[in-house]
């Protein structure tokens, strides 16, 4: 063996007669230590290793001056001897006797060869100060004097799991160290991943690359944030694969995440794993031997994976050593930051992840992308084609969810194919509920786990009841709307109480942290909206379906819509537009409760009005039939607002050509008004008004002047003359009066409107623009092209821009554009 003398600094070799020497053992620092070519070769001694040998030297000169030799393992023996090569002693690394209790060192079987063997044992803090010893009475006379601090030998002791007399008497056979008390032997390097790899993973670049490049930084956390069944595990699973590979070395932990006793049975079967000493003690703290094993760097590298961490609070709370409850005990507290190590997680909810890594350690998974998901639907299938790409987009492309398809196909081949399972998951939503309900086998499934998409999301949407009752509600009446786009007006009913709104603000922007952290919904580009994938929508409404609440929801969804789609005036568009999509999706909802059903025809007669505004013929007339038939039923035929839908459906019908229809329903509803309200309540008005434009576009242009004429009196009457019922009025008489070749008032009339439009309403209001083009034709009808095309031309621009090019009044204005050019013989134009 070589000893370094610590006077002159010179090794010495020998094989018998070995003299007097003070062991050193210590913790090791990669690259700083130094080595036996170092001290003789008298080359790097700045380093910290160089300076602890010095400082060994120096303390046994001090303290042991009778003793000149030191053994120290990192450099007394020469490394690049094989036949001298062997294993090191690892670390202390203790500040006191609680630490001691703590550290990895005393779980090796060279230490406590070390600690057997040796007469008597001094332990140092790494400023060389006396933390305790084992065996001071056993030192020769002459090292009496020196300082030793307490006895520490009972705690090596319960530290070791060697009973005191086997530490204190090295010749009691039976005392000392038996076979079966002996640490196993060092294990390798291994990896207990309880999954294997699957041959058909397909690589995602975008993720795989993020988690590699964040998971190579010392002390790394890391964490898989996503919808369940997006994939998250199976990447873990993939990179824990590809890291034993790559890096055989390196030990890698699994550890089931989903509660306190999967996540304890884990840590057993990972100290079963590393063969940790003690671990069969009956009062063993497991997760003890595991953070020691862990903070040891002479063990090597590794990676833990926490797989299914959708609950941080266990992890996270403090936990109980009998009737105490000790600061910085949590279950997270025994996975150390260290450099040599590196944690992988995987969670359901981006909000628990931040609970336990930074969020610039988080790597968001969402589902696979369109040629990702035909790529894993091909490869499983062993099929191509335009099918697997079809039943892809249906699934949303949702690994789970294709993983589920693929193993329901091959389990009834050759009587179910990629089209049929297509075809009965288009069929209804209970078929597709159906399909993605059902369990189906897999191979290397977590036995706690599901494989069925829907009951996956069930179990966060339980998850989500119990912990935020509030945001699970939100987000069942969120899959009642349009899923595309969901606003935020829809889904907050404001109140009188200020303080209230206050509170319920907040609440709400913590509902929708809570619903974006499980990826139940995302932000569109415009943050007041959010979207949700379609069979997450199916499923969360099948949620409360199962609890019979669903009716209660739906009721909830048609309240919000009735306090906040407005009527479908111009200056409302913007907003009906909004919301038009989710009346669209009321409309085929049938709620029982009275009060619904009417707040639902409501909604149905304001976005009818909205869509026959707009030239959306078909919507409107089928939302206003639905309207008055709830109507009509509950209320009555004279009920007001009956009236005013059999108006809005009588209008639809004039604009559709079929004037006797529409002649027929506004005479009832004239009469009815007339006796119900009076001849000049201006709903009265509006629809005798409704009458002289039907009448005259059957062309009676002398009932249609009496009326108009009686209109336009009786709201100037009662509304005044700039109101703009009286000018919109005015406009229907303009009409009559070109129609019946009276082009003098015409034109005065409809200059007049036309000037006070503009100045009332603006220059691009439908009802300025409807004017306008009325003045158009009238300058037209007196052979005045010049004036008519210019004006025209106006509207039709404005038209479009506020119409759009498809709408009716937008076409009808082209039209008569195109009219004016062809009776100037501009045929290319026209």
């Amino acid at each position: 063996m070589h000893l370094f003398n610590v006077h002159s600094g010179k090794f010495w070799q020998t094989y018998d007669n070995i003299p007097p020497y003070v062991a050193a053992l210590h913790w090791w620092k990669a690259d700083t230590e130094t080595s036996y070519q170092d001290v003789e070769e008298r080359r790097n001694i700045h380093t910290d290793g160089s300076r602890k040998l010095q400082g060994f030297a120096e303390y046994i000169k001090k303290h042991i001056p009778h003793v000149e030799w030191l053994w120290i393992d990192t450099c007394c023996i020469n490394q690049k001897d094989a036949a001298e090569l062997s294993e090191g002693v690892n670390s202390i690394g203790c500040e006191d006797e609680d630490e001691l209790g703590r550290s990895g060192w005393f779980a090796r079987g060279w230490t406590l060869q070390e600690l057997i063997a040796s007469k008597c044992v001094i332990l140092l803090t790494n400023t060389w100060q006396i933390i305790g010893h084992k065996d001071a009475d056993n030192m020769d006379e002459s090292m009496r004097t020196m300082p030793v601090g307490k006895s520490l030998t009972a705690a090596i002791a319960r530290r070791t799991g060697v009973p005191e007399v086997g530490l204190q008497d090295r010749t009691n056979s039976d005392a000392s160290v038996k076979k079966t008390g002996w640490p196993d032997a060092e294990p390798k390097p291994s990896y207990n991943v309880p999954f294997r790899r699957d041959p058909h993973f397909v690589e995602r670049p975008f993720l795989t690359d993020q988690v590699r490049a964040k998971l190579s930084i010392p002390k790394s956390r890391v964490e898989l944030a996503g919808l369940g069944g997006v994939g998250k595990s199976q990447l873990a699973i993939d990179y824990a694969h590809e890291l034993r590979q790559q890096s055989p070395n390196t030990w890698v932990l699994w550890i089931h995440a989903s509660n306190a006793a999967q996540f304890e049975q884990s840590v057993r079967d990972a100290v079963d794993v590393l063969k940790l000493h003690g671990r069969e003690e009956p009062k063993v703290d497991l997760l003890l031997l595991l953070r020691n094993w862990l903070r040891d760097e002479g063990k090597g590298k590794w990676l833990i994976v926490l797989d299914n961490a959708d609950d941080a609070g266990f992890l996270l709370e403090q936990l109980k050593r009998g009737d105490e409850v000790k600061p910085a005990q949590r279950r997270m507290d025994y996975i150390p930051v260290c450099d040599h190590g590196s944690v992988l997680i995987t969670t359901r909810s981006r909000n628990q992840a931040l609970r336990l890594v930074f969020e610039n350690d988080t790597v968001n998974v969402l589902p696979m992308s369109v040629d990702e998901a035909v790529s894993l639907l091909e490869t499983k299938l062993g099929e191509t084609g335009e099918d697997c790409r079809e039943l892809a987009l249906a699934l949303d492309c949702t690994s789970l969810a294709i993983t589920q398809a693929v193993a329901y196909i091959r389990e009834r081949t050759p009587r179910c194919s990629v089209r049929q399972y297509h075809m009965d998951m288009e069929q209804s939503r209970a078929s597709r509920m159906g399909l993605l309900r059902r369990e189906v086998s897999l191979p290397d499934q977590d036995a706690e786990a599901t494989n069925s998409v829907l009951l996956t999301w069930q179990i966060s949407f339980e998850h989500l009841y119990t912990t935020r009752r509030s945001a699970a509600e939100l987000l069942s009446l969120m899959s009642c709307c349009d899923r595309l786009a969901i606003p935020e007006i829809l889904l907050r009913v404001s109140d009188a109480d200020e303080r209230e709104d206050f509170e319920r603000a907040s609440s709400f922007e913590d509902d929708i942290v809570a619903l974006r952290s499980f990826s139940f919904v995302s932000q569109t580009v415009d943050a007041q909206t959010w979207e949700m994938h379609r069979l997450v929508q199916d499923a969360t409404q099948l949620w409360p379906e199962s609890q019979s609440r669903l009716d209660d929801v739906r009721n909830r969804f048609v309240h919000c819509l009735y306090m906040s789609f407005p009527n479908g005036d111009f200056e409302n568009w913007p907003m009906c537009r909004t919301l038009f999509p989710h009346a669209k999706v009321a409309m085929g909802q049938q709620p029982h409760d009275v009060g619904t059903m009417l707040e639902g025809a409501t909604v149905m007669y304001r976005s009818a009005w909205y869509a026959l505004e707009l030239g959306a013929m078909v919507d409107g007339l089928a939302m206003a039939k639905a309207a008055v038939r709830v109507r009509s039923r509950q209320l009555g035929e004279e009920d007001e607002q009956t009236l005013s839908i059999r108006a809005l459906i009588g209008w639809q019908y004039r604009d559709q050509g079929r004037w006797n229809k529409a002649e027929e329903l506004n005479v009832k509803v004239v009469d009815t008004r007339i006796r119900a309200l009076g001849s000049e309540h201006s709903n009265t008005l509006a629809s005798i008004n409704n009458l002289a434009l039907i009448y005259w576009s059957e062309g009676h242009l002398g009932q249609a002047e009496e009326l108009g004429v009686k209109v336009v009196e009786a709201r100037i009457r009662v509304l005044g003359s700039e109101h703009p019922d009286t000018l919109a009025s005015m406009d229907t008489l303009v009409n009559t009066y070109l129609s019946q070749g009276l082009y003098g008032e015409a034109e005065e009339l409809g200059v007049k409107v036309m000037e006070t439009m503009i100045r009332v309403l603006g220059s691009e209001h439908p009802d300025t623009l409807t004017s306008m083009d009325t003045l158009a034709n009238t300058y037209w009808s007196q052979g005045r092209y010049r004036e008519a095309e210019e004006l025209h031309v106006k509207v039709v621009e404005a038209s479009i821009r506020v119409l759009g090019n498809e709408h009716p009044d937008t076409l009808g204005s082209m039209f008569n554009l195109a009219i004016i050019y062809h009776g100037q013989g501009r045929w290319q134009e026209a």
